[in-house]
């Protein structure tokens, strides 16, 4: 009985309907689907284990506190994702932490779509995207946001529009922003390393 959900093909709006009927088993497929990718979300932003294990935690809480505001027509992770972006930036926000992209946090970038066969060239691949994670920290929130939930957690248009309640224009105008500020960076880096 356990396994029911998982064996199944439910979706998860329709897991989201039996959490509101107070069917636990329901909510622990949800949180079996997502809490791994909601702490790796949240753990990019604020490269603390603990905090971001607490953090992961008050967003499950706020879900099955909240499910009843849920609209079923919607997508469930775009709703799950905004209330674990909400608690995020509050944390940074509250704490007024600095959050500084190490060469992990933009690997994405590169590597989470991408298949590489020649061992060469993913060195090279991977010595790029650790340059650019490491310039990453001087973008604006707002375009490092939508490069994260487009590259790492792989969502759509759409679904970081909802996410943060930004029209699909914007998130496109952003990412396109964010590719060119990260390239400029990165030209300007290497233009210094020439002349030195």
């Amino acid at each position: 009985m356990d396994n029911i959900f998982q064996e199944q093909e439910i979706s998860d709006e329709a897991l989201a309907d039996l959490v509101k009927q107070q069917d636990h088993q329901a909510f622990a497929a949800l949180m079996g689907r997502y809490q791994d990718k909601i702490y790796r979300y949240i753990f990019h932003w604020i490269r603390d284990a603990d905090q971001a294990k607490d953090l992961t935690q008050d967003t499950f809480l706020l879900v099955y506190e909240n499910i009843h505001n849920f609209d079923s027509s919607l997508k469930f992770s775009a709703w799950l994702y905004r209330i674990a972006h909400n608690l995020t930036v509050n944390f940074i926000k509250r704490s007024k932490r600095i959050i500084n992209a190490d060469h992990n946090t933009l690997s994405w970038l590169d590597a989470i779509r991408g298949n590489f066969d020649d061992v060469v060239a993913k060195i090279e691949r991977q010595e790029l995207t650790d340059e650019v994670g490491e310039l990453c920290h001087f973008l604006p929130l707002k375009y490092r946001e939508v490069l994260c939930l487009f590259y790492q957690e792989n969502k759509s248009y759409e679904e970081i529009a909802d996410i943060l309640r930004t029209p699909v224009s914007t998130v496109g105008v952003r990412l396109r922003r964010g590719r060119q500020l990260l390239k400029k960076l990165l030209l300007n880096k290497y233009e210094k390393q020439q002349k030195n």
